[in-house]
């Protein structure tokens, strides 16, 4: 079975089961938990966690990224800020906790926020480069009226 057929099927339920949090725009943790819960079922081999921020080389340290463009973008939203890496917490990954065993990393937005979609590609990018994610993903949620409930579904890799 492939990444794309597994998170098709995890996609399909969630939009089956829980279509209730697309029709009252509920919130991006609400409806990536869900997704997370069915993705369980279609990798039963890995630990699938949403928001899991931890350094596999330091379970005390977070995950950041270096990635000079992902700086960039932070640094036009937010010219005080004089770090060198960004503290990172992807919606939901697919991995083996505490190794550098990651299978998927998935980002998601819905079509109600109003926050840019190039950070979220770019942390898709650097999560691959950086933290050798094996595949990365962008998922669009519909949340408007007369929006599909997935609206984007693609695949992300390093430039």
């Amino acid at each position: 079975m492939t990444i794309n057929h597994a998170l098709g099927r995890a996609l399909d339920r969630l939009c089956d089961h829980d279509k209730i949090l697309f029709e009252n725009d509920a919130s991006e943790r609400s409806i990536c938990h869900r997704l997370a819960l069915y993705l369980e079922d279609e990798f039963p081999d890995f630990d699938v966690d949403c928001e899991y921020n931890c350094d596999c080389n330091d379970p005390r340290l977070v995950k950041r990224l270096y990635s000079e463009k992902l700086l960039e973008i932070v640094r036009e939203n937010n010219p005080e800020f004089r770090g060198d890496s960004v503290t990172v917490y992807p919606d939901i990954i697919i991995h083996h906790r505490n190794t550098n065993r990651n299978l998927l990393v998935i980002e998601a937005k819905k079509t109600t926020s109003g926050v840019s979609v190039e950070y979220d590609m770019e942390k898709l990018r650097a999560y691959k480069k950086e933290l050798g994610y094996v595949f990365a993903k962008f998922l669009k949620f519909g949340t408007r009226k007369g929006d599909d409930q997935i609206c984007e579904n693609r695949f992300v890799n390093p430039q």
